[in-house]
């Protein structure tokens, strides 16, 4: 009898749980979904490119004002930490023998 009570008890307990998604999908679904969605794009204009070879800046110019800046900054580095770097870089050639000596 315990057994038949609790089995009625949760048979009812389904039914109702299965009744109230009924309701709940129901209501859910009940409601329309509107959305409208409009792209409004003008045509992009895009500049003519036109490839010009009178370029202001001129190689050699640049190539100057490239190795005066190395000059300024080996003097600035030579000043500051007494780094002379055309002595250090490719003076002293090491042999096979000369690879655990340090400068």
């Amino acid at each position: 009898m315990k057994t038949a009570f609790w089995a009625v008890l949760w048979l009812c307990a389904f039914c109702m749980m299965y009744w109230q998604f009924g309701q709940l999908f129901g209501e859910y679904f009940s409601y329309p979904v509107s959305l409208n969605i409009n792209l409004n794009s003008d045509k992009l204009v895009f500049p003519a490119v036109t490839i010009c070879n009178l370029n202001p800046y001129r190689d050699t110019q640049i190539k100057g004002e490239l190795e005066e800046l190395d000059r300024i900054t080996e003097q600035t580095l030579y000043d500051l930490y007494k780094y002379n770097s055309s002595s250090t870089v490719g003076a002293h050639p090491r042999g096979r023998r000369d690879l655990g000596e340090t400068w």
